[in-house]
């Protein structure tokens, strides 16, 4: 092999080892800011406020175990995961709401944080308590997973020891509203939660329940 072959295959290797090298350095920014988004939209994974305590979930939207999301009431402008949390337990909502409270979802990218609640539990007198309300939704029960949303992050209510005192007014809407849940046709449950009148209603259930 002659002088000018050799330097020539020299060349032509040097320029694919570089090529590969810059391919992996491409690579390896992208992991890394895909890390670093996830990190810089949780602040907190664990917020607490007021003897209450959440713990994140997963990126995504809250669901039950039926794969159902949560009738919500809407905050905007709220700019932390963690401050999300404080919202919605904080002293706005009345203590029947947080009575219902299971988790929030909340938006990395426009900053909106929603305060999940079981099925039938807002009224139309809360409207005035969020910027907006979903009643639309047939989630109950404990958050159990996630399901795809971009920019949405899950966190469930994993413990509430609040010392916050209940009105007998609020433990009897949510006796109202536990009786309520046996109702199996949904339009008569939303209904009974709501305090409007039922049409066939069964006046027996009505006798033994509410009496």
């Amino acid at each position: 092999m002659n002088f000018t072959n050799f330097m020539l295959l020299s060349t032509m290797a040097l320029v694919a080892a570089t090529s590969a090298s810059a391919e992996g350095s491409d690579a390896l920014p992208q992991l890394r800011g895909a890390d670093a988004v996830q990190k810089s939209c949780i602040d907190d994974k664990k917020p607490k406020k007021d003897g209450y305590e959440f713990e994140y979930v997963d990126k995504g939207k809250c669901v039950d175990k039926h794969d159902k999301t949560y009738e919500y009431g809407q905050f905007d402008d709220v700019k932390d995961f963690s401050k999300c949390a404080k919202k919605c337990v904080g002293g706005d909502l009345s203590d029947r709401l947080v009575d219902e409270l299971k988790g929030f979802d909340w938006n990395c990218d426009n900053n909106k944080c929603h305060c999940l609640f079981n099925e039938g539990t807002l009224k139309s007198k809360d409207e005035d308590t969020f910027d907006r309300v979903d009643r639309d939704k047939d989630g109950e029960g404990k958050v159990e997973d996630t399901k795809d949303a971009d920019d949405w992050y899950c966190a469930k209510l994993k413990k509430n020891s609040s010392s916050r005192k209940k009105s007998s007014s609020s433990s009897s809407y949510t006796s109202a509203d536990s009786h309520c849940n046996q109702i199996s046709d949904k339009k008569k449950r939303q209904q009974c939660k709501s305090n409007k009148p039922l049409v066939d209603f069964d006046e027996e259930f009505v006798r033994t329940e509410f009496d």
